[in-house]
């Protein structure tokens, strides 16, 4: 049974975002979202201190609203139930938009990233939050801020950002499955900016190439996860300079992208303070109406490198993954999904493999099923929390 749990913080925001939905819902908004899934998780592989199966899921509503004045207010208020006995979470983002001039100013609670965004089609299992299985597809926790975009040239624009305030990601309880297993806190090591951070991203399009680099000063927005003794995990946030890049063209069938950051006074797995880089790079392969319309493809091949080897406080950060998936072409299409990951210094790898079916189109209803699988490596890393783990589940996805 889960309970719903939060600090006063994200109580606040959910209860703010829940009443500016509804009442937007009912008198202002132009558009309204509810969307949800429901999973159902089986373990055929018994590990000992953990249930048979688990239930996790997500709700989520949004509106948003544009006045004739140039201002606009978007809304969104999530519950998150992880698997197994641990709490719910409760997440939202409120953004006041307004143009002014050449400029867009958005201010409230913000969902930005910086590094690596794992742009793909593919559901390639390399996100911290994904395998620790808070969510089969988290968002990055709202933070508050505001920020400024400006066009920059023909396609250029600049985006100033300024976050006043942190937000951590929630740790899923010990005791379930896919989680670490083992006692977990959060901590902050705020400096110079405190608990805020200034970034900024230019972007734009030369040659057919779209392009983006981004500077990032202060705490950071996810968390290096370090293990110590005891045995314990501890979600680290320290304040951090990072400067990084995102490229990416399209040319015939083939949308090639790479994505990379360096990142000074960061942290390995072990708690070290170290500078490092990490880049990721996709060749990705579209073939529509194949075999006469009826199919289409999509092939992916990427490869990530992180310069702290073993040391890596996250799973595949240097592999490499392959995956295909096909889409049939009827108005209530069939979608099946095979990656398998490698990682290149440890030898451990992943399997997972999905079947969906579109239900309905309005409302828009979709069920699937799903099967991953880890084994860990020939060396300890982070790896080794899946250890020979493996998981069988159903789900059914909504949005009205």
């Amino acid at each position: 049974m889960h309970v719903l749990k939060c600090r006063l913080e994200n109580c606040i925001v959910f209860a703010a975002c829940v009443l500016l939905s509804g009442f937007q819902s009912q008198s202002l908004a132009q558009e309204f979202r509810a969307s949800g899934q429901i999973e159902w998780l089986a373990y055929p592989q018994q590990r000992a201190g953990h249930g048979d199966n688990a239930v996790r899921g997500y709700l989520t509503f949004e509106t948003e609203q544009t006045f004739d004045l140039g201002f606009g207010i978007e809304t969104e208020a999530t519950i998150y139930i992880p698997p197994g006995s641990g709490a719910a979470y409760v997440d939202g983002r409120l953004e006041l938009e307004a143009q002014i001039g050449m400029a867009r100013v958005k201010a409230g609670l913000l969902r930005e990233q910086w590094g690596i965004t794992r742009q793909s089609r593919l559901n390639v299992l390399t996100d911290a939050n994904r395998i620790l299985g808070l969510t089969s597809d988290p968002e990055p926790i709202s933070q508050p801020g505001a920020s400024l975009t400006f066009p920059v040239g023909d396609t250029g624009r600049l985006q100033v950002v300024a976050l006043a305030g942190h937000r951590a990601s929630p740790i899923p309880d010990p005791t379930d499955r896919l989680s670490f297993g083992v006692n977990s806190a959060i901590r902050r090591n705020g400096g110079s900016l405190g608990n805020g951070a200034l970034a900024a991203r230019l972007s734009g399009n030369a040659a057919g190439i779209d392009w983006a680099v981004h500077v990032f000063h202060g705490l950071s927005r996810r968390p290096t996860y370090v293990f110590g003794a005891g045995p314990t995990v501890t979600a680290v946030y320290d304040e951090i300079t990072q400067a990084g890049f995102a490229l990416e063209t399209t040319i015939g069938a083939w949308r090639l992208w790479g994505e990379g950051f360096w990142r000074q006074d960061g942290r390995d797995a072990l708690g070290g303070r170290t500078d490092y880089g990490h880049v990721a790079a996709a060749a990705e392969y579209q073939y529509f109406a194949a075999f006469d319309g009826k199919l289409d493809l999509i092939a992916e091949l990427r490869v990530t490198q992180d310069t702290r080897g073993a040391l890596a406080d996250q799973p595949f950060q240097n592999g490499i993954s392959a995956g295909l998936r096909g889409i049939t072409t009827s108005a209530l299409p069939w979608s099946a999904e095979v990656v398998y990951l490698r990682d290149r210094r440890s030898g451990g790898s992943g399997v997972q493999f999905n079947l969906e079916k579109q239900l309905s189109e309005s409302p828009y209803f979709k069920g699937g099923l799903y099967f991953e699988k880890f084994q860990a490596g020939r060396t300890v890393d982070v790896l080794g929390v899946l250890q020979d783990d493996f998981n069988v589940s159903l789900a059914v996805n909504w949005e009205f």
